[in-house]
């Protein structure tokens, strides 16, 4: 082997590889034994810049190029593309330590080093020889001067001369290749190298192909902005998972959406219900920022929303006070039910304003009357979560719409929106869990992805640890314990009228049986 050009036979190559276990060193490694490529190019390399249905690696940079990848690294890349972390970090390579960033040089020279020598190499490994070897390799495989210029980004011709006289070398029929394997590959129109691997691994890699995960963190994430419409989320700031806003996403909900605008725009006033955590509130804070910036550019009255009823002097407070926030005049401090209902009256304005309220299921039995008054005077959008029969003449003035659980796959672009800042090793099974176990729940889904927010990297160990009390199912057996507690004190007269001592006994012993298990259910429950 010459001084001047040091590079790896293919024993040493062999053994290096077979000495690299870590899916993303193991590619690391191949990249630089079968493109060449210059170690700032690897460092940069994004999710975007591998094109798997060509087999292409899109090099940019001053020396900006397509490489071709034959089979042993498009393998390579698939696999830790099966392993990389679902992250909103971009970078091809990243750290599998701490906090989730690109690969440094540092890391990749280091890396490089520690396999080089556990493989028992003697000369130290790092870019330069890889590099060195990919090149003599590829002039030996039969590439022209100009190919392997074009290949190794280079135009300088001393350089290019040492390749071409390394592999013209005798050593090299030895080392690398025997004459009867030196020959020119192509893929994809490129010259390449063939694959140092057994041949039963090739084998295999042809019969049982390896498919590469695409990320969708490779492509831009989407969000739907308050009008509606989705637009290109730039790179976040955030560090944790994405908190639901109000004003700014919704998922899933666009029947009950149309129905609802519908209803207000004929003036009618809607009561929207659903399960706790089904996102009534949600859907209301939404609505009342979209409707309010379409009824803006029609210069129509606005949605106001409202937390709560009650106290209904101090809605009644909030109500004046919104409705005509430019008015010379003012309610009067302390004023009355009354004055505050007169001077509603006096400053409504002429156009239709929708009131948004939420938590209906508050108000009181005294102030039934006052809320009619709001009521007969304006749209109401309100929100409760459950009917009280008391309130019926209250209900009555409503038209329902029902919110229900998620279907499947708003449900799974409400769990990716929520956990786009995450890095998530295994995403598949992180999405069956919490689909699992929230029942497809909103604010279910919301409390699940937030107990994975403080870690760096999300494992699979950590997923299977998320929990959430929706997923419980819980039966009530009642019905079948008073069935099976009357059967026994039926057999326990049977037994004692036909004088069988041991029916009776053992009835004895299955209503024992019976209250035993009925505390224990309770007890669990």
């Amino acid at each position: 082997m010459s001084e001047e050009l040091r590079f790896l036979s293919i024993n040493e190559i062999t053994a290096l590889l077979k000495a690299t276990k870590d899916s993303r060193d193991y590619a690391v490694i191949t990249l630089f034994l079968t493109t060449g490529i210059f170690l700032n190019e690897l460092q940069n390399l994004q999710l975007t810049d591998v094109d798997w249905d060509n087999k292409l690696l899109h090099v940019k940079g001053n020396r900006e190029r397509d490489l071709p990848l034959n089979i042993q690294a498009f393998e390579a890349l698939a696999r830790w593309s099966q392993q990389r972390v679902e992250t909103p970090e971009t970078a091809l390579f990243l750290t599998n330590k701490g906090t989730v960033k690109e690969l440094s040089t540092r890391s990749i020279d280091h890396l490089l080093r520690k396999y080089g020598q556990k493989a028992g190499i003697q000369q130290p490994v790092n870019v330069h020889l890889l590099r060195n070897t990919y090149a003599v390799r590829l002039f030996a495989e039969g590439a022209t001067a100009k190919e392997g210029a074009k290949l190794l980004g280079i135009t300088d011709f001393e350089s290019i001369h040492r390749y071409i006289s390394a592999a013209d070398s005798d050593p090299i029929d030895s080392q690398l290749l025997t004459p009867s394997t030196a020959r020119k590959l192509t893929t994809s129109g490129h010259t390449t190298i063939p694959d140092t691997r057994g041949p039963v691994t090739q084998l295999l890699s042809k019969i049982l192909p390896t498919k590469p995960k695409v990320s969708t963190t490779a492509q831009p994430h989407l969000r739907q902005g308050f009008d509606g419409q989705a637009s290109e989320n730039q790179e976040s700031s955030l560090k944790t998972t994405i908190r639901t806003n109000p004003e700014e996403v919704i998922f899933g909900r666009d029947t009950p959406i149309r129905e609802i605008r519908s209803l207000l725009h004929k003036e009618q006033s809607v009561l929207l219900t659903g399960q706790l955590g089904i996102g009534k509130t949600h859907l209301a804070k939404y609505l009342s920022r979209v409707e309010t910036a379409s009824r803006k550019k029609q210069s129509s009255a606005e949605l106001i929303y409202f937390d709560s009823p009650i106290p209904v002097k101090n809605l009644l407070v909030q109500i004046a006070e919104k409705l005509n926030p430019e008015s010379k005049t003012k309610p009067k401090p302390r004023a009355s039910v009354k004055e505050l209902v007169e001077y509603i009256n006096a400053n409504k304005d002429n156009r239709e304003t929708v009131l948004v309220i939420d938590n209906l299921e508050k108000i009181k039995i005294s102030d039934i009357e006052t809320f009619l008054f709001i009521l007969n005077t304006f749209t109401i959008l309100g929100v409760t979560e459950t009917i009280s029969p008391k309130l019926k003449q209250l209900w009555w003035k409503f038209r329902r719409v029902e919110l229900n659980t998620l279907k499947k796959e708003p449900a799974k672009e409400m769990i990716r929106y929520l956990s786009q800042n995450l890095s998530i090793k295994d995403y598949k099974l992180l999405e069956t869990r919490i689909l699992t176990l929230s029942n497809k729940l909103p604010l279910a889904i919301s409390d699940m992805v937030g107990q994975l927010s403080n870690y760096n990297a999300i494992s699979p160990k950590l997923i299977r640890e998320i929990y959430h009390d929706v997923g419980v199912k819980y039966r009530d057996w009642t019905y079948a314990v008073v069935f099976i507690w009357s059967l026994m004190v039926m057999f326990r007269f049977v037994a004692l009228g036909t004088h069988s001592f041991e029916g009776y006994i053992l009835a004895g012993f299955g209503m024992s049986i019976v209250t035993v298990m009925r505390f224990f259910a309770l007890k669990m429950r």
